[in-house]
């Protein structure tokens, strides 16, 4: 199967460009994968509420949890592509591991409870790394 921009992808692309450039909390400072300076992570929280809020994260999450169902399935790889091109913050929260074991093996009461959480960043899970103390 070949996978090759379309005309609608590449108007995807510049919506999401265009996003990013007017909400991101702005360059990272440092390259790499290091956490962001405590005083940065409410801008961070809020620049990923607002890339679910706007349907550029969860783009593949059920409908009824916020997902479009019609959406490219390379969508996502735009988004994160557009994200690093920019060299600002990507989102917090380990987000796509935690609503990916939500959404295969949750049940409807623990999606209803916890996917909205994760969407607005009410909660941001911490996975695969632990800080000292």
């Amino acid at each position: 199967m070949r996978l090759e921009p379309t005309p609608e992808l590449e108007a995807f692309r510049r919506k999401v460009r265009a996003f990013v450039a007017e909400h991101s909390p702005g360059a990272k400072a440092h390259s790499g994968v290091r956490a962001p300076e405590p005083a940065l992570m409410p801008a961070i929280r809020e620049w990923t509420a607002k890339l679910y809020e706007a349907g550029l994260l969860g783009i593949d999450w059920p409908a009824q949890y916020g997902g479009r169902p019609d959406a490219h399935p390379l969508e996502p790889s735009v988004v994160a592509e557009e994200i690093a091109r920019a060299r600002t913050w990507p989102p917090v929260g380990a987000a796509s591991l935690a609503s990916g074991a939500l959404l295969d093996f949750g049940t409807d009461e623990q999606r209803a409870r916890f996917l909205p959480r994760i969407r607005n960043c009410t909660d941001v899970w911490c996975q695969l790394f632990s800080e000292p103390e």
